[in-house]
């Protein structure tokens, strides 16, 4: 915890240096797809599907030059799968937290990287497992008001958790807001 400290109060510190330099703080949100893929070989099916929300918060992103870094905390929020013989995955929870790094494809395309660890809390087990969260996350900006971006993304996941592998296709919105513009 103190080296992610320092390294945020460097960035800060040598952030005056580059000359397109900005602070900004954000959300997304998604709605998606859950296909589950259940890695045990105790299960019938190979593959589960459910449907989820993920909401992200990003209290602080750094943007050098063109690339932001971020450190983003994120809700998890996924459905019961669909029944088959009377079995079913069970509705999960999970909070997480990661890094991210957002690259400019064009003046309007962006893509993000973003990994996360997390813990989940599985349905009405009362059970609790860690998970491994891994994001690419494309991004369309659709309009700017003032010091606040609008963008429409399409965010793909992967989340690893013990004897499960999960992958996420959606949909979403995200909106930025810069605290600070030097130009």
């Amino acid at each position: 915890m103190k080296k992610i400290l320092l390294t945020l109060i460097m960035i800060l510190a040598l952030s005056p240096l580059a000359a397109t330099t900005r602070i900004n703080s954000g959300i997304e949100t998604s709605t998606f797809y859950h296909p589950s893929f259940d890695l045990s070989g105790n299960d019938e099916l190979f593959m589960r599907s459910a449907r989820g929300t993920r909401i992200t918060l990003i209290p602080v992103g750094f943007y050098i030059y063109e690339f932001e870094f971020s450190l983003n905390t994120s809700l998890l929020l996924v459905s019961p799968s669909i029944t088959y013989n009377n079995t079913r995955n069970r509705a999960y929870n999970g909070i997480d937290i990661g890094i991210g790094l957002d690259f400019p494809i064009n003046n309007n395309l962006s893509t993000k990287v973003n990994v996360a660890l997390g813990a989940l809390e599985l349905g009405e087990a009362d059970q609790e497992e860690a998970y491994f969260l891994a994001s690419i996350t494309p991004s369309l900006d659709i309009f700017k008001k003032g010091a606040t971006q609008f963008s429409l993304t399409l965010p793909l996941n992967i989340i690893y958790r013990k004897q499960l592998l999960a992958t996420t296709i959606g949909l979403g919105i995200k909106i930025d807001f810069d605290w600070i513009e030097q130009k």
